[in-house]
């Protein structure tokens, strides 16, 4: 039997660790890798300062300590292991006597006094020391989350650009502004809108839609750097039509029927209507409109060198000059530069939002604080006074205000005029971060500052040590993470950060000797449609939400253990041991709603997840309902299940004058009573709790489905309306005035935490950031790693450069710089890093999702994190399919009926009562009739959706002797013609060729024309005998589960004989309608058929023919 020395349990870092620790005439720079204890390190660290085992070393004053973090969770687990630190060391310093007893004694009672906590707070702290020089009012209220703020000055400004009073929204603060910039700035928001571009903040599937809301949302968090926007250019409007023009006749040259020279044929044709306007944000629509529809490729020219030639001319990649591609960008580039002049204006419209709320943000506290120490060097010199050691946690979240900030309290005097000309003082600043783990951008976190600040810090002297062995996962999962996660982020030992790509390059990570191995820690989850076929994202989530519900069933009856988080002891696995982590949770209720169909609870949180839930959604309309009688929309929320248990028979006998027997009601309506007259009696929470415990809301929802978390969500929505209400001096009208609000767009506000260990955890990867979990399984196998932003503002510090992009919208400054490409890339590495963040939170099992999906080039998330594996590393599960799922996969569908009644009989008449309803619900599904169109029907044909007079035209086309645009055409010269809209067979067929941009065979369009004329002209089908004609006259017909729908070619009506008369243009065939051409005679029975069950043409005689254009022909279906 061996014995394990000390030493073997010791970390493979342990020596880096110690001189951490130690450290006390340098600086010191750590990088910390996922798991490996930094926090820990750093309360080590910060206790040895406060009280120092070395003799001889001078103690640090905790009063002069500062701990920066950036989230308060982070804050208050940092003071409270700092305190159990102190503790433990003072307990053992006692009994031991010492030296150190009287330093740690004096450290804790003083801890309240030091500042541990985040650096907006740290900032503010500072500013309130000095307000003369940092301007700012005493009585100022900070406001966190600046969302709102952003939503009202979005919405300000847009509803001052309709109405024309801009000047007038903006208060004072439009005397500092041109009023010349106002008009200009009013008139961009209207052109914008009229251009077609995503105003309001949106998401689809993928994620945030490119918006303007969410550009200027990112011109507002970028206010603190100044720049020059340029002059408004010309928007090219006359180039775009030269262009226009020139692609016309390029077009004209191509001879192939490919779906590529057809895609270039439509666009030609759309674009076109440039020559109909003046406007250039119509013109801008125009090209974008034009635009639309899937990217075309080589292959899609059938090897036509010249048609693939023409589409390079105008590929929207092309920004060659001169091409016809820039050309038709001049709208773009004039809308572009409208929208960045908005700066100035929609700056001055949020500093008067925020005057109105009497608050400030966290950037004004940032840029005061800056500004201060800056500027001001006598300021700096006391704020310098005011620590001895100053700690940074996160350090890769920093953005560059804060590390301006940090680098000016800790120079070395106060010479410098910027920070990065700052020498620091030495042993005075400790920074740890991980820039694989900087995910934060949206927040202004620059992973190119973090670079920067630690090369300063490397040039500076300073103690560098990575710590690389993790105390989180099982070293089967390090294993897998050395693998798989060098090769999504990349690997460089040289340099940690590529400043020019925004890579942070993957650095190994050694397992712990104190966790033991547990086998296989990785499970991939294949599914696929069915028959195993391959999928799209919008089919394929709702197979994924079924496939992650079932496996964390199977999961939770495995037996599989893990280890406790606190005890690191094996135990059963629990439901608050899994937590499913998601890029953007926008598709996340459909998972949820399979939990629920399971019986699985779980706990939601993260982006509007929380406040866009069904009935989190009504109690906010309940709440409004109790102050607004006239809101109809809420009081009808409130009116039903599962506050009172009513139904429409009860409210319209409830309403109905001197109907007594309405008891339920009556009584709703005393409930109700009584909660609005104590609405003014006591706290809008107070009401708000009175209204999920005096309804039935509470019962209902903790005896439902995921009840505990459900309910514990409504308590959480009735202390938030509590906390604002007292923030901002509201009564219970004015709070729920805004709650309401959230009904219509929610907001971003936090779900509790989950109630005791009985819930799956499910939240984006953002709030996982700083946690871990036994159990991870990452969301959505269709995510991709590449940005898919909702539009782009970047500036760059000095403002020399900047970028937008916005959908179709490109452009930077200075021309050619890259920016826009470069955030891109930029984009795309940090999404690497986000799911290097994720990856990394499991302790015991990973989990990944892996759909058969239709595309191989994209790069979707959970696939680039499996491939290429170790075989011995994953357990890859028997792949799902709805239509033949696997054993691990099998179960009831249906969670067990919470058992709320005792009555069997009555339990038996309600699952009856259920079974009746789900079939009635089903039959109600069901069509009464089935749209399909008569020349479908004719051919016997499946049902199609689209019904219009194009598609049935180009349907009724098909076969002409010319292709099916010869047919078009020539139908169409024949409508204008007989319609009277063309006084000549000749401008009939011109028209109609420019319409559907057919260039070829005019003369024979003609010449059929002309004879289809003459043809109708022997057989006196002409006004000036007498006929009323009518081209493409619709009829409707319905016969059993059907409703027929058509267009008639030409339709003739005299006072005894209908006329049903249909074009063709095939080349003709011998024998009568009926044998020649039976799918045209069936057609042209159901369009008589039609007429006549419409009774509108009373009775006349119908009569059926086929006009065949090619010999000029009448032939009459007998």
């Amino acid at each position: 039997m061996t014995t394990k020395s000390p030493s073997s349990e010791l970390p493979a870092d342990h020596a880096a660790r110690a001189a951490i620790v130690a450290e006390r005439a340098r600086n010191v720079a750590v990088v910390a890798g996922a798991g490996t204890g930094k926090t820990k390190t750093i309360i080590d660290r910060a206790v040895e300062l406060l009280a120092p085992r070395t003799a001889g070393a001078a103690p640090v004053s905790i009063k002069r300590l500062a701990a920066l973090t950036f989230t308060r969770r982070a804050a208050g687990e940092l003071r409270f292991r700092i305190r159990e630190q102190l503790l433990r060391d003072l307990e053992h310093a006692a009994r031991t006597n010492d030296r150190r007893v009287v330093l740690l004694r004096d450290a804790l009672s003083n801890l309240d006094a030091a500042f541990i906590g985040t650096i907006h707070g740290f900032a503010d702290r500072l500013l309130r020391l000095r307000p003369v020089e940092a301007k700012l009012s005493p009585a100022y209220a900070l406001v966190e989350d600046t969302g709102e703020l952003v939503r009202e000055t979005f919405s300000r400004l847009r509803r001052a650009a309709e109405a024309g009073n801009l000047a007038a929204a903006l208060g004072p603060s439009a005397s500092a502004l041109d009023p010349a910039l106002l008009a200009e700035a009013a008139e961009s928001l209207r052109a914008a809108a009229r251009a077609g571009l995503q105003m309001e903040r949106a998401e689809n599937a993928y994620g945030p839609l490119p918006s303007v809301e969410a550009v200027l949302a990112s011109m507002i968090d970028t206010r603190d750097v100044d720049f020059s926007p340029p002059a408004i250019p010309d928007p090219g409007v006359a180039a775009a039509r030269s262009a226009v023009d020139r692609l016309a006749q390029m077009v004209r040259t191509m001879r192939g029927r490919s779906f590529g020279h057809d895609h270039l044929r439509r666009l030609s044709h759309a674009l076109r209507r440039l020559h109909d306007t003046n406007d250039a944000a119509e013109a801008f629509r125009v090209v974008q409109d034009a635009s639309r529809g899937r990217a075309v490729y080589k292959r899609d020219f059938d090897n036509d060198s010249t048609g693939w030639s023409i589409y390079g001319a105008v590929r929207p990649d092309n920004s060659r000059p001169g091409s016809l591609a820039e050309q038709l960008r001049g709208p773009q580039r004039w809308l572009a530069v409208r929208l960045v002049r908005l700066f100035p204006v929609l700056r001055a419209m949020y500093e008067r939002v925020k005057d109105e709320h009497e608050v400030v943000d966290y950037l004004d506290l940032l840029v005061k604080l800056r500004n201060v120490l800056r500027d001001n060097r006598e300021a700096r010199g006391f704020y310098q006074g005011l620590f001895d050691h100053i700690f940074v946690d996160e350090f890769q979240d920093t953005d560059p205000l804060q590390c301006e900030i940090v680098f000016f309290l800790c120079e070395d005097g106060v010479n410098a005029d910027r920070w990065d000309q700052a020498r620091l003082a030495p042993g005075k600043l400790t920074i740890v971060g991980d820039p694989k783990q900087s995910i934060y951008r949206f927040r202004r976190a620059d992973i190119v500052m973090y670079d920067r600040a630690t090369q300063r810090l490397q040039a500076g002297g300073a103690l560098e040590q990575r710590l690389d062995t993790n105390f989180r996962s099982r070293p089967e999962l390090i294993t897998f993470y050395n693998q798989q996660l060098d090769r999504l982020l990349g690997h460089d030992s040289d340099n940690p950060v590529d400043a020019k790509t925004g890579r942070a390059n993957y650095e190994p990570l050694t397992p712990a000797p104190t966790v033991p191995p547990a086998g296989v820690c990785v499970h991939a989850l294949p599914y696929a449609g069915h028959n195993g076929s391959a999928l799209l994202a919008r089919d394929g989530r709702a197979i994924e939400a079924v496939v992650v519900a079932r496996y964390v069933r199977w999961l939770l009856n495995s037996g599989r253990e893990v280890r406790d988080p606190d005890t690191g002891a094996a135990r059963p696995l629990h439901p608050g041991d899994v937590a499913v982590l998601a890029s953007v949770t926008t598709n996340l209720p459909l998972l949820l709603a399979q939990f629920d169909g399971l019986g699985i609870e779980y706990s939601a949180r993260g982006g509007t997840l929380f406040l866009a839930y069904p009935l989190a959604r009504q109690y906010l309309l309940a709440l409004r309902a109790l102050a607004d009688r006239d809101d109809g929309v809420a009081l009808a929320a409130l009116l039903a299940p599962p506050f009172f248990a009513l139904d429409c028979a009860d409210l319209v006998a409830g309403r109905a004058s001197g109907d007594v027997e309405a008891v339920a009601y009556h009584a709703a309506g005393e409930v109700i009573r009584d909660l609005r007259a104590r609405r003014h009696q006591q706290s809008p929470g107070a009401t708000a709790r009175d209204l999920i415990e005096r309804t039935a809301l509470g019962r209902a929802v903790v005896t439902g489905r995921n009840g505990r978390q459900a309910l514990a969500a409504l308590y959480e929505i009735a202390w938030e309306l509590d906390r604002r209400a007292a923030l901002d001096h509201l009564d219970y009208a004015q709070a729920t005035e805004l709650v309401r609000a959230w009904a219509d767009a929610p907001v971003f506000l936090d779900a509790p935490e989950p109630l005791g260990e009985s819930a799956v955890r499910v939240m984006s990867i953002h709030q996982a950031k700083g946690l871990e979990f036994p159990v991870v399984i990452l969301w959505d196998g269709f995510q991709t790693l590449s940005d898919r932003g909702g539009g782009l503002w970047r500036v760059e510090r000095d403002g020399a450069a900047w970028a937008l992009s916005l959908g179709p919208i490109a452009i930077e400054q200075p021309p050619g710089s890259g920016l826009i490409e470069r955030e891109k890339v930029f984009g795309e590495s940090e999404r690497r890093r986000m799911y290097y963040v994720a990856a990394t939170r499991a302790r015991d099992l990973l989990v990944l999702p892996l759909p058969l999906t239709k595309s191989d080039r994209l790069p979707y998330a959970t696939k680039a994190l499996a491939e290429g594996a170790d075989p011995e590393q994953v357990e890859r599960f028997d792949l799902f399919r709805p239509d033949a799922l696997p054993i691990w996969a099998q179960g009831r569908d249906e969670s067990a009926r919470s058992e709320v009644i005792a009555d069997a009989a009555l339990q038996t008449e309600l699952d009856e009562r259920g079974r009746e309803f789900a079939l009635q619900l089903e039959a109600a599904s069901e069509p009464i009739a089935v749209p399909i169109a008569i020349t479908a029907a004719a051919k016997r044909s499946e049902s199609v959706e689209d019904d219009s007079a194009d598609s049935e035209r180009a349907r009724k086309a098909a076969g002409a002797r010319f292709g099916n645009q010869f047919g078009i055409v020539v139908h169409r010269a024949l409508e204008l013609l007989l319609s009277g809209a063309q006084p000549s067979p000749h401008e009939a067929v011109s028209l109609a060729a420019r319409e559907n941009n057919f260039d070829e065979h005019a003369a024979e369009a003609l010449a059929d024309v002309e004879r289809a004329l003459a043809a109708l002209d022997s057989a006196d089908v002409t006004a000036d005998n007498g006929w009323q004609l009518c081209c493409e006259y619709p009829v409707y017909d319905v016969q059993p589960g059907t409703l027929l729908s058509g267009f008639i070619d030409l339709l003739a009506v005299s006072a005894n004989e209908v006329l049903v008369i249909d074009f063709k243009s095939d080349q003709p065939r011998d024998g009568d309608v009926a044998s020649a051409y039976p799918a045209y005679a069936a057609q042209l029975r159901l369009y008589g058929e039609a007429l006549e069950h419409s009774g509108r043409i009373g009775k006349r005689k119908v009569r059926l023919a086929l006009l065949l254009t090619a010999t000029g022909e009448l032939r009459w279906l007998d």
